[in-house]
């Protein structure tokens, strides 16, 4: 059961696309903090209409970061720290916004915009172009995030040994179609099954990195996000030779609302 917390909470959403596009730290806002009742509205990106649950009322929450995001329809109304097309390379690399003084230096970010008591870290989609391909894929490598991963952990962790810190694992592509309208375009990354393959191996691989630190754990999100339904879709030709209609994905990457 949820409870309000006895004093002020700062929550930081860091992420890729899934975050830069506000839709779900905007959610998870809501439904913590608001008083809305249950409703159901319509889809913005998609064809179906969303259910919102009832909001939980609680009070002291809040979500920082330097990222606020109006997006296909939809008004961002929290910050984050999400960046469209990034990964954890970019995220310990100079172009981070934790980095400072020639090194990550979280302390910097925090004195400007607030100290968090939780990090959520949502990332793994754009990670997978540091898989190496083989004929086979019978070994899925991800040593190169893993690594990746740990260096900003380790930093994260050992400057701030008592931030709790959530690694929540991202969602498998969508398996109604819309391959041609993916954003990598015609690749190995577009091959559904192969992704799939791949995003259920770096959600492995957080498990593996959890047990590392006091203080990170895993919320495994991938089955809370349907690929079925709840990415874009819509009623579309079935390809560009045959105008019969049926529902397509017009992006098999993000979520809809």
């Amino acid at each position: 059961n949820s409870t309000v917390p006895s004093t002020a909470t700062k929550v930081l959403f860091i992420g890729d696309s899934l975050v830069y596009y506000n839709r779900i730290t905007d959610e998870f806002y809501r439904v913590l903090t608001s008083s809305d009742a249950t409703t159901t509205v319509k889809d913005t990106i998609s064809i179906y209409d969303v259910f919102k649950p009832a909001g939980r009322k609680s009070s002291n929450v809040s979500l920082i970061g330097t990222q606020k995001i109006n997006f296909k329809g939809w008004t961002g109304q929290t910050k984050h720290e999400g960046r469209s097309g990034w990964g954890w390379n970019n995220f310990i690399g100079l172009s981070s916004p934790f980095y400072s003084g020639g090194k990550l230096n979280f302390s910097t970010y925090f004195t400007k915009n607030g100290t968090p008591d939780v990090v959520y870290i949502g990332l793994g989609w754009n990670d997978t172009r540091n898989i190496p391909i083989s004929d086979t894929d019978v070994d899925i490598n991800v040593s190169t995030i893993k690594t990746q991963a740990k260096t900003f952990l380790d930093a994260l962790t050992s400057q701030y040994p008592n931030l709790k810190i959530r690694l929540w694992t991202q969602n498998v592509p969508g398996v109604n179609g819309g391959i041609g309208n993916h954003v990598y375009g015609a690749t190995q990354w577009s091959d559904e099954q192969r992704l799939k393959r791949m995003m259920f191996r770096i959600c492995e691989m957080y498990e593996e990195l959890a047990e590392l630190y006091t203080n990170v754990e895993v919320v495994w999100t991938t089955c809370m996000i349907d690929s079925e339904y709840a990415l874009q879709e819509s009623e579309s030709a079935i390809n560009y030779r045959i105008s019969s209609t049926e529902v397509l994905g017009i992006d098999y990457v993000h979520p809809a609302d």
